[in-house]
Order: C-alpha cells, then structure tokens, then sequence
C-alpha cells in the first residue's frame, strides 16, 4: 500500500477515474433527483408523461410573456414552429368573459391543454393574492385550473386556455416529451449507476487524500508546486475555477438532450470534481507536513498579512508606549496611582461626552470600563499574591525563592527581582554558614582525635606511674596533678567528640517506648548523694499516670546527666532544685529549676552555645558543652529543648510527643 500511495502512474489513474465516477454521479444524480421531483417513481407513465408537456406548456406561456397584454399576437408568426396553441379572454368585473386572441384553428388535433389564469397591469401598493400567487415584485401570477380570477382594483385578469397538438414540430416541448421517455424508461437504473458511481468515486477520493503528500523515493511529507501556492490563495483559484464550470455548464444547457449539452456539463462536472480534488489533496499534504496552524493557516497570505499588521500595531503601541512609560516613571511613586486613576476617569469623561444623552450606549462603556478595572484589580491581587507567597516563604522557612516574572511588569517585576535576589543572597549566607559548621565540627573532630591518641598514652603512663608507688612525696604529689588533669583533658575531648557528632546528627539513634517518670526516679535516686553534698535539695513532681514517649534510653540519660551535673556545678548551696514532668496537649513536658549561685550575666541563647559557661570567671570546672550536647541530643530525638533565666532562677524545659 505505501508503494501504491507513492506511485504517481497510480494516482494519475485515480484521478482520471475519479472525475469519470464524478460526471457519472453529477450526471446520473441529476436525473434521479428530476425523475423523482416529478414523480417519476409514483406515476404512471402516462400521468408523467402528460404532466410533462403541460408543465412546459405552462413555461412556454411564463417565458413568452414580456409585460405588454398584446404578446400573444407578436407571437403569432411562429405558430408553425411550435406545438402550443392557445385563446386569451378578458374577465370582465360583471363575471363575463371576452375573447381577445384566438390561437387554436378549428380542427386541430390536440393531445394535451390546461387552463391558466393571469393578473397584470398596474395596481396599488400592498396588493397581494393570498395564496401567494401575486405580490409587488411580479406583473404575472398564473393559476392553473382556477375556477375564478381574483379581480383586483386597478388590475386586468385573462385566461388563457393552453392546447398541446400533436409533437411535429421540434421544439422544447418535443425535446421534454423525449427525455421524459428517456427518463421514465431509465429511472431505477440511474439510481443503481449513481449509487455505484458514488461508492467508487468514495473509495477512489479517499486514497487520493491518503497518497497526499507521498513521492517515490521522499520518506517525508512532499509538497509540489501547486501545493506551495499560499492556501487562501489556492482556495480563491478553484472557487474561481469552480464557478467559471458552474457558468459553462449553465450557458450551454438550452436543450438537456442535445450533444453539445451532455458534452459541455460532462467537462465542466470533471473539471470541478479535478479542481476540488487538487485543492482537498493539497489540503490533506499539508495538514500532513504541520497540521492546521503551521501546515495551512501560516502558509495563507491572509495570515502573513495579519502579522505584518500585528507587527506594525506593536510597534505604533510600543512607540506610545515608551513615552506614556517614561511620563509614569517621571512621576513620584506617591502621585502615580492618582494618574493612573485620573487616567481612567478622564477616559470616562471623553467617552461619555461623545455619547451625548444616548442612555444605551453610556451604559454599555460603564460596563466595559468597570469590567477593565476589575481585571485590572485581579491582576494586581495576584501579583501581590505571588509576590506574598515568596516572602512568606523567606520569612518562615529561610529558603531560596525564585519568583516567576513572566506576566509581571512596571514596579511589580523589580519588587519580584528583589525580593529573588536577597533570598539568593539569604540562601548563600546560610550555605556559607553551614560550611564554616561543616568545618568547625570537622577541624574539632579532627583534631580531637589527633589529641586523643597521645594523651591515651600519657593517662596509661601516668597510670603506671601510680603502681611504682613512688617514696617521693613531691612525686605521689605531681603524679595526682597529671593524673586528674589528663582525666579531665580526656573528659573534655569526648565531650568535644560527642558534642560535634550531635550537631551533625551522625549519632545513631534507636527510638524506643520509653517512661520519663521511671527515668526521672532514677536520675533523682543517681545523684542524691552529690546534691546532699551540695547541700540542694531535690523535689520530683510528677503525675500518677505513665507518661511515654519515643527517644533513645542511652542518649536520654545523658541529657538529663548533663542537666544534673550542670545544676550540681553551678546552684547555690542550701537551696531547692525542681524536676517536674506533666503532659500538656499530647506533650510531655520535663522541666528542671534551680537557683543559680553566681549571677548570670549571659543571655539564655547564650547558654546554648558550644564552650559558654554561666560561671565567666571560669573557676569551676567544666567545658561549657553540657548544654550544648543535651539540645543537639534533644533535636535527634524529635524533641525540643527551652532554655530560660528570670535573675537567678535557671529553668530548662524538655518537650516532647507523648505516645
């Protein structure tokens, strides 16, 4: 089939028999259509035949016809040559009847006649016949067999009686008896052709349109020269060429039966069926090689022509534009919505004016100008929105927000272009900041580690040391000092380790149910001692209820040993320290309280950072990384860690989801 398609011999072939199977249905077709409009297929012969020659009878009399009462004489001369006769009578408004023409020689033979009445002359405006046969565009109305004309004022009425003689003569009723016999014989069998004629004529059109576009040897789409030509410009050619057939086949259709007849209407029918098929097949290539818009509607002139208007109004409205632009810009920021306002009243006033007092067409500019505005306001609102929307998303979450600028112009766009540019400008702040944490927590991990490996070595020698039980007491002395230093160094470095490896969350963490009052007893029961030591008095509240949440039993003991450690170190001696736990809104809230023994100085944020101490003269021991383990530890668990100062009172407070 695709050889076929691409074969020109195949569609030349195709073509010729598409315009025979054309002229065949335009041909047969019409016969079908005039056999059954005269009812060919529900007659007789005899009924069709007669009512025939009446029905040209009855338009011989229509065309002899010229406006002057007198025609049937001036017609007279040509009786020889024809087979209608006839007698014209006046009707008198007394119901009688005179004879003013005589056609019919006494004697003749006839084999058909009628009767037929007519109105002509002049008559007054708005005269009409009420069954439709007369109005004012027409000086003749004929009825046939009316039993009596409607006299009108000012209007004359004959009756003709028509008489068809026997057909010797050749004229257009003996050609109309003759393809009435022709027809009526041929009837079913034209209609069996044309059926025929239509369903090749189908197939063949339909593989036409499906070898559009196809060339031996083009594996794409191919376009000749005829389908090149501009589409609207082709579609002015073959209605051109289309009409110009209609014509021909008109003018030389004085006798249907005649061969110049037949010939002429069979070439004009093929070549409007060849012109309509070339510009069907350059439609389907075409359509083919781009589809509507880019294969037909970009090809026509009209559509190049439209565009270069475009772009001549583009331009006229860039130029305005420009200057209307510079004018707005020239304004202070304060004043340029009250132009813009005055503008559209201004507008309003021009518009109405020139209306005059013509209410409908006022109205009509309200609508359109409040219409405008609206628009005008919804898209401002969406622009505000846009823009909203991107500082919010800033604002609340710090990210890096590009806003879309396609359909925002004037002040909004430069808003939207900044407000891009510093969350670009937050976002690699916050890049840069991440890396120097990055970094930090390596170079302390590093390093750390890197420490480590010879105070191992100092701890185990010092150790050593110790089982030599030295007699110097200056040496037990030294070797004390070392010993508690090293153990102190080494304490702080694991502090250090831990603390980065919480930070950058590379802690494993193994979430568990796990019940805070049964933790908070024995935290309380682990550090009585040290805190009556201290001389701090420790008070547990919690409810009766289990409270449990999800966290990490290991991790969860060392952020409540550091906040111990961290309230035996700096609370004031003989004072009351509080653990209290309660669930609040599906949280459960841990919360420790002490007396502060120094002052402090430094913020609550402070206090969370990495090496910060309460205690600035750093007198006590400690490495200032106690709390800033136990948030990061709190963070890994999903939970939050709060962290207040009210003078002295020092208060931490645990939150997490209750389960």
């Amino acid at each position: 089939m695709k050889k076929l398609k691409s074969s020109l011999w195949a569609k030349i072939i195709a073509m010729i028999l598409l315009c025979v199977m054309g002229v065949a249905v335009v041909m047969f077709g019409a016969m079908v259509a005039d056999a059954y409009y005269d009812g060919a297929y529900e007659k007789s012969y005899t009924e069709y035949y007669n009512e025939k020659i009446i029905s040209t009878a009855e338009r011989n009399l229509h065309n002899m016809y010229n406006g002057n009462d007198e025609m049937w004489y001036e017609n007279d001369e040509s009786k020889q040559e024809s087979n209608l006769r006839y007698n014209v009578y006046e009707l008198l408004p007394n119901g009688k009847e005179k004879q003013v023409y005589e056609g019919l020689e006494k004697g003749e033979e006839t084999i058909a006649q009628t009767g037929l009445y007519y109105l002509s002359g002049n008559y007054e405006d708005g005269a009409h016949y009420s069954e439709g046969l007369f109005d004012k565009y027409t000086y003749l109305t004929f009825m046939r067999n009316a039993k009596e004309a409607p006299i009108l004022e000012n209007v004359r009425g004959f009756r003709v009686d028509a008489y068809v003689l026997p057909l010797t003569a050749n004229d257009n009723i003996y050609q109309s008896a003759k393809y009435a016999d022709f027809l009526y014989s041929v009837r079913y069998a034209a209609m069996v052709i044309c059926g025929i004629s239509a369903i090749i004529f189908a197939i063949l059109f339909c593989f036409l349109m499906a070898s559009a576009g196809h060339k031996k040897g083009e594996e794409e789409i191919y376009l000749n020269s005829v389908a090149k030509i501009p589409f609207d410009g082709l579609t002015v050619i073959v209605g051109a060429a289309g009409f110009l057939c209609f014509l021909f086949g008109f003018a030389i259709m004085p006798s249907f039966n005649t061969a110049v007849t037949l010939i002429g209407a069979s070439a004009a029918a093929a070549a409007a069926v060849f012109a309509v098929t070339i510009y069907c097949m350059c439609f389907a290539a075409r359509m083919k090689k781009g589809g509507f818009i880019s294969g037909v509607w970009k090809s026509c002139l009209l559509y190049k022509l439209c565009l270069w208007i475009w772009k001549w109004i583009k331009k006229l409205i860039g130029f305005c534009a420009k200057y209307v632009k510079a004018f707005f810009l020239y304004l202070p920021e304060s004043i340029r919505p009250m132009a813009v306002v005055a503008a559209l009243m201004l507008v309003d006033i021009l518009v109405l004016g020139f209306n005059g007092y013509e209410f409908h067409n006022q109205l009509v500019w309200l609508i359109i100008s409040r219409i405008l505005a609206l628009g005008g306001i919804l898209y401002l609102l969406t622009c505000f929105k846009k823009i909203n929307q991107g500082m919010k998303k800033v604002a609340e979450e710090g990210e890096s927000c590009s806003i879309d600028t396609k359909y925002l112009y004037g002040p909004l766009k430069e808003q939207a272009e900044n407000l891009s540019n510093i969350s670009d400008g937050i976002k690699k702040a916050v890049e840069e900041k991440m890396k120097s944490e990055r970094f930090r927590t390596e170079l302390i991990t590093n390093v750390s580690h890197d420490i480590k490996t010879p105070l191992t070595s100092i701890v185990n020698y010092v150790d050593l040391m110790e089982k030599e039980e030295p007699e110097n007491e200056k040496m037990k002395e030294y070797l004390e000092v070392l010993s508690r230093q090293s153990a102190r160094l080494k304490k702080l470095i694991d502090d250090l380790v831990e603390a980065s490896k919480a930070s950058s969350g590379s802690l494993p963490v193994n979430l568990q149910k796990l019940e805070l009052g049964v933790l908070i007893q024995q935290t309380a029961g682990e550090y009585q001692e040290k805190m009556a030591e201290k001389g701090l008095e420790l008070i547990v509240t919690q409810p009766e209820e289990k409270i449990e949440i999800m966290a990490d039993g290991k991790h969860m003991w060392r952020i409540f040993d550091n906040l111990m450690n961290n309230i035996i170190k700096y609370a004031m001696p003989r004072t009351r320290v509080y653990i209290d736990l309660e669930k609040k809104d599906s949280n459960a809230i841990v919360s420790f309280r002490n007396i502060s023994d120094k002052r402090l100085n430094v913020k609550s944020e402070e206090l969370l950072e990495r090496f910060v101490r309460g205690d600035s003269s750093r007198n006590t021991e400690g490495s200032g990384l106690g709390l800033s383990i136990a948030q990061s530890l709190t963070t890994l668990q999903n939970g939050d860690m709060e962290l207040s100062v009210d003078g002295d009172l020092f208060k931490v407070t645990l939150k997490f989801k209750a389960i």
